[in-house]
């Protein structure tokens, strides 16, 4: 294609007709062959002046990259031979072939080269060689490409409307409904339109089947329907970008269930609920907790306290850390000391705002209070859309790296799960310890995909390195809670302080403190009543100690009366073997087959003793019978025993007893 004009022509523009007057650099002088007036106009103002825009063809270079590669090898074998038919030589450095001498005639040319094509398996004809010989004139090797490969019509351009209307609405409509195979819906739709306009012709089953595939591109139809609802939750929009500058200006915070299988504190066996809140800027993770069942908001509020309060801050960390070395040695986990220098590097983000959904766990006056009294912005995700919060959907998935490798991972859907009936169980304060560990040592220090240099896009940091890179940023610096403002957000309950201490979660809590409070009232009702009811703070995942409200507004550590039994050598071992025990050989008695089989073992016994009427009868007839005989029975009672039974003794018998009696010498008495 030729990108010049003759500069002796006339220069066809928008604005008239003009002659080239004078050129200089880039700029040329022009003058309008109808007024005489002269301009001046720079080249690059040309392309877009011009009358007639440059004739361009369908193909360009990089089409040759794009297409599929046995086409582009064709375009490419086609234009060596055309080369050599007008030039004798395929490539710049191959050798002449003298059969395509340019002196030869065109004609003699084409048939010896038509002869070597059809010889090399590659259909030609005299016309063929014409018109690519034309093309690639014309426009080069991309002029070659074969038009069908570039068309942009599509495979339902002259369709019958009524048809792909009745498939469009069987695509469309199957986001939110079950897996339907591609069949079902094509014969749902020509259903349809049979109804609606009877005598319709319907093409073949091949035909049905491209244009349904062309309409269902990407709707994920044939796949799960969880994939297919995720996917039509994306907002129909451009995405957009929040800048994150520094650490804690935004922190998304969501739950999920995790695909394994845990047991609580009352030996309920389930799926743990794992909360997590985010750093959106560094990707951190900054506090999670576990559940069994649904959390609630005074659950999230202890994710507060936890992102506030750094470990070593929080009560009885260390000693937490102890138990689960203790129960679990032959788990891979570091020693205090080394946590302590790895709970050292995990960030301390303080959450600025906090992006959460509708759920009504996130609306209880619990988290919205402890978000407003420590200053935390609440941002609400748009009804049904998570991409509103993608990146703690995103720390889910790279969680799975480490559920995966728990002994009872279930995989992840019923047809990947194995046999894990008989795989050891972790309860779910292990399950905390270990995953604030796998936090601390692999998440905080494995690269993130959305932690990238933006001039070096291939360039991911660590969640550390992106924290000490922009911790500076922040307006102000964060200063923890202390350790008593974190108890003050554990979550609360209320019990009577009995003989025994408190009894939560069927362990006793008591010490010399607590008894002192027995006797006083922690607050009084309306009518003057005392309300012995004390209100308490416990760590869902530390058993060791509670912390009760005194009156003068203190928090006292109660520690758990068994906390140094668990600690004695050998418990763990002890009651690992008891449960395995209790596993093996279960307990088949439910309450009331208790008391059936109690009452089986008395039935015998009744049916072989007499009643408690027949023994009253014969007594009856015994006192009867003995006082027509003149002997009477006693009555039965107790007796009494007259004052003066005990023997009188005279005081100096005594005395002449012992002057008979012989000093003992050791032996026995003679």
């Amino acid at each position: 294609m030729d990108r010049t004009f003759d500069i002796n022509e006339l220069l066809a523009l928008t604005d008239g007709d003009y002659y080239v007057v004078e050129i200089q650099g880039g700029l040329y002088r022009l003058r309008n062959a109808l007024t005489d007036d002269y301009r001046i106009i720079a080249a690059w103002e040309i392309p877009r002046r011009l009358k007639e825009p440059v004739t361009r063809f369908a193909a360009n270079p990089r089409q040759l990259d794009i297409i599929d590669a046995g086409e582009s090898d064709n375009a490419k074998l086609w234009a060596e031979h055309l080369r050599e038919l007008d030039t004798g030589y395929k490539t710049a450095d191959s050798a002449f072939n003298p059969t395509y001498d340019p002196k030869r005639t065109l004609n003699e040319r084409i048939k010896d080269k038509v002869d070597e094509l059809v010889a090399l398996g590659v259909p030609a004809s005299k016309s063929t060689v014409l018109r690519k010989r034309k093309k690639f004139a014309a426009g080069g090797v991309t002029a070659l490409i074969d038009g069908r490969e570039l068309r942009t019509e599509t495979p339902i351009d002259g369709a019958d409307e009524r048809i792909i209307h009745a498939l469009r609405k069987r695509v469309n409509g199957a986001a939110r409904k079950s897996t339907k195979t591609k069949l079902g819906h094509i014969a749902e739709a020509i259903k349809e339109v049979l109804d609606d306009h009877p005598g319709t012709a319907i093409p073949s089953e091949a035909t049905l089947y491209r244009w349904f595939n062309y309409l269902a591109t990407g709707k994920r139809l044939t796949g799960t329907a969880d994939s297919r609802k995720s996917l039509d939750a994306v907002p129909k929009r451009s995405f957009g970008d929040t800048r994150k500058y520094f650490p804690g200006q935004y922190v998304e915070i969501d739950s999920t269930t995790l695909d394994a299988f845990v047991y609580d504190e009352d030996g309920n066996v389930g799926r743990p609920i794992l909360t997590m809140m985010i750093d959106v800027c560094t990707r951190s993770i900054i506090a999670w907790s576990f559940r069994i069942i649904a959390a609630k908001a005074v659950d999230h509020a202890f994710l507060v306290a936890q992102a506030l309060t750094p470990r070593r801050l929080r009560p009885n960390s260390d000693k937490a850390w102890r138990n689960v070395l203790m129960r679990f040695p032959w788990v891979d986990l570091v020693d205090v000391d080394d946590r302590d220098s790895l709970d050292d590097t995990l960030p301390f983000i303080r959450p600025r705002s906090i992006t959460i959904d509708w759920g009504t766990d996130y609306h209880g006056t619990v988290f919205e209070a402890a978000c407003d009294l420590y200053g935390i912005d609440l941002l609400y995700a748009a009804p049904g859309t998570p991409t509103d919060k993608n990146h703690i959907e995103r720390a889910f998935n790279t969680a799975k790296g480490f559920v995966e490798h728990l002994k009872t991972f279930t995989g992840g859907s019923p047809g990947h799960r194995g046999d894990v009936d008989d795989e050891p169980l972790l309860d779910l304060a292990v399950l905390d310890q270990l995953f604030g560990e796998w936090v601390t040592r692999v998440y905080q220090n494995s690269p993130h995909d959305g932690l990238f240099d933006p001039y070096r896009p291939s360039v991911t940091m660590t969640p550390n390195q992106m924290y000490m890179a922009t911790w500076t940023l922040a307006p102000s610096q964060p200063v923890p809670m202390d350790t008593i403002d974190y108890i003050a957000l554990l979550p609360a309950d209320h019990r009577m302080i009995q003989p025994q201490g408190i009894q939560f979660q069927n362990r006793f809590y008591d010490s010399v403190e607590l008894q002192a409070l027995r006797s006083v009232a922690p607050r009084m009702d309306g009518s003057g009543n005392p309300i012995n009811r004390w209100e308490f703070r416990a760590n869902p995942y530390d058993p060791r100690a509670i912390w009760v409200l005194t009156p003068h507004n203190e928090w006292l550590e109660v520690p758990w009366r068994h906390r140094a039994s668990v600690d004695q050598p050998h418990q763990t071992k002890l009651w690992n073997e008891a449960n395995r025990i209790r596993a093996a050989y279960p307990s088949k008695f439910t309450p009331l087959q208790r008391r059936l089989t109690t009452l089986e073992i008395l039935e015998g016994a009744e049916n072989a003793t007499v009643t408690i009427n027949k023994i009253r009868g014969q007594q009856k007839a015994a006192k009867k019978m003995a006082a027509i005989g003149g002997t009477p029975l006693p009555e039965p009672g107790t007796l009494e025993l007259e004052r003066d039974w005990r023997p009188q003794i005279n005081l100096d018998d005594l005395d002449e007893v012992d002057d008979e009696l012989e000093p003992y010498q050791g032996g026995n008495w003679k």
